[in-house]
């Protein structure tokens, strides 16, 4: 998160999961990882209690695999209302995000960075780079998730292995 926040000049680089509740529509949003730049306290906390419900500009957006891109937050449409007093609280002046979709090509999360130092334009290349690094993250937590299902699959047959031969 670190390498993309300097190289795309990003004051904070973050992920974000959605955490289900038992209910389809209605994911919890947590962070699962922030970096921020040299001087620029977290900010974390501001997304605590948000529930993707509360967002459906955003989601909506990520849902349908687009690539959110801000330069200035006070240009977003009147639907999103909400978003930009949320980023506003922030002072986030740009703002940049990527969906991130698992395996069943549901939307997992999504993974941002955020300018506070004023407007940011970022451009076609950097909404590439973005995009990269999200896929390459649901890579290696797809690639994490199958080595445990194959050790936890081993230790399973092992065992019954063991059973049958006694």
């Amino acid at each position: 998160m670190e390498l993309i926040g300097k190289t795309l000049g990003a004051s904070r680089a973050y992920i974000f999961m959605l955490k289900s509740n038992g209910s389809v529509e209605k994911k919890k949003i947590e962070n699962l990882h922030e970096w921020c730049a040299d001087g620029i306290e977290p900010d974390c906390n501001i997304m605590l209690d948000v529930y993707s419900t509360e967002l459906p500009w955003w989601m909506n957006k990520l849902a349908y695999k687009q690539t959110i891109n801000l330069n200035d937050v006070k240009n977003l449409p009147m639907e999103a209302e909400v978003e930009k007093s949320i980023f506003e609280a922030q002072n986030v002046s740009s703002i940049m995000a990527a969906p991130l979709f698992n395996i069943r090509e549901s939307l997992f999360g999504f993974i941002a960075m955020d300018s506070l130092n004023g407007k940011m334009n970022w451009g076609p290349y950097d909404e590439k780079l973005l995009n990269l690094m999200a896929n390459n993250f649901m890579e290696y937590l797809q690639k994490r998730k199958t080595e445990i299902e194959m050790r936890r699959a081993t230790r399973i047959l092992n065992c019954t292995w063991k059973k049958k031969k006694k």
